[in-house]
C-alpha cells in the first residue's frame, strides 16, 4: 500500500519535473524543493494525508498542515521538526475556511487535497 501512495506522489509532487526548452537543448531536473517551498496539505493526520506530509518533509519542502483537531496533530507531528506548521480549520465550515484560506495560501506555493471528510472515531448512536 506504502509503495503505491508512494508513486501516486512521485506523480502528484512533480518529483522530476522535467522542461524541455527545444530539442537541442537538455532537458532541465528540477527536484520537489526547487519548485515549492511550502506546501499545505489538508487531513495531514489522515492516512494519506500523514505520508504526503512525510514525503514532503523527506524532500526537504515544509508544509503547512491544516488538520481538524490540534492535539492529534501534536501527537502525530514531532515539535522538533520546525519545517511542518500547524493550522486547525474545520473544512466543513465555510465560515472557517473564508477565515484562514486566504492567510494559508498566501504563505504556500501549492496545496494536496488529502481531506476525506471521514474520521477513525465512531459516532456515538443518536
Amino acid at each position: 500500500m506504502k509503495s503505491i501512495i508512494s508513486r501516486i506522489l512521485l506523480s502528484l509532487l512533480c518529483v522530476d519535473i522535467v522542461t524541455a526548452f527545444s530539442a537541442a537543448t537538455p532537458p532541465v531536473i528540477l527536484s520537489t524543493k526547487d519548485v515549492v517551498s511550502k506546501v499545505a496539505v489538508t487531513g495531514a493526520t489522515g492516512r494519506t494525508g500523514r505520508l504526503v506530509v512525510e514525503e514532503l518533509r523527506n524532500r526537504g519542502v515544509n508544509v503547512v498542515a491544516i488538520v481538524r483537531d490540534l492535539e492529534k496533530a501534536k501527537e502525530v507531528f514531532s515539535e522538533e521538526d520546525d519545517g511542518i506548521h500547524i493550522r486547525e480549520m474545520n473544512l466543513a465550515s465555510e465560515e472557517e475556511i473564508d477565515l484562514n484560506h486566504s492567510a494559508v495560501l498566501k504563505e504556500c506555493d501549492a496545496a494536496i487535497w488529502c481531506a476525506t471528510g471521514f474520521s477513525e472515531k465512531k459516532k456515538e448512536p443518536e
